[in-house]
């Protein structure tokens, strides 16, 4: 049997004191929530895509949130939720931030800011147990980060509700459901997107060779 996840789990690196997340955690903590805080080691990391390496902080919301904890005690707590979410700003993204910018090294040794965050995301199961991450610019004012995770945190809330047009995208489904997803907020369009870790061509050849195989 495998073994039940927290309802929501932040995870950060452990040359971060616990005492960022005392007020995230009084903010939020409900009787009923299975909430837990845990440290973890820095990641190390070689060539990747900016936004595929791992945060120094993830605030983890389970499946069971929604199907169990929501269910059992209403969707006032989800206004909670977004509320804490987003007094996380100046924390990560402000001026006073306790964690630095992000650096990458590119060829040739050039050192330069990242455009994607290292500092902070959101995960999240799907209702089929995938886990989809939010990830965010570097560079976000506290509108523009409040507009993306609001965004992010309605679909999540429609999604698991099963509402028409929050279903994750057919070309992702392929892959199974150990992939991560990613998605980015656009905010010319208002909505939330995934995002492809793939190659154009790639994709185009996958979905070719999966729709010769269901013909067959």
């Amino acid at each position: 049997m495998d073994k039940k996840l927290p309802d929501i789990t932040i995870s950060f690196y452990d040359n971060i004191s616990s005492e960022v997340f005392d007020g995230f955690v009084r903010a939020i903590k409900a009787e009923g929530l299975d909430l837990r805080v845990k440290e973890k080691k820095p990641a190390i990391f070689f060539s990747a895509e900016e936004w595929l390496v791992p945060t120094a902080v993830v605030v983890y919301i389970a499946k069971s949130y929604f199907d169990g904890f929501l269910g059992e005690m209403g969707k006032e707590h989800y206004g909670v939720l977004r509320k804490g979410i987003a007094a996380l700003w100046a924390k990560f993204f402000g001026s006073d931030r306790v964690v630095p910018q992000g650096r990458l090294m590119a060829a040739g040794g050039e050192i330069r800011r990242t455009e994607y965050t290292h500092t902070f995301s959101i995960l999240v199961q799907s209702n089929d147990g995938r886990l989809i991450k939010l990830i965010l610019k570097e560079e976000i004012s506290k509108h523009e980060y409040q507009d993306a995770t609001d965004a992010f945190l309605t679909f999540i809330e429609r999604h698991h509700a099963g509402v028409e047009g929050t279903e994750i995208p057919e070309q992702f489904c392929s892959e199974g459901i150990d992939h991560q997803l990613f998605v980015s907020y656009d905010a010319v369009r208002k909505e939330i997107q995934f995002r492809d870790i793939l190659p154009e061509h790639i994709r185009r050849e996958l979905m070719h060779n999966k729709s010769i195989h269901l013909a067959t």
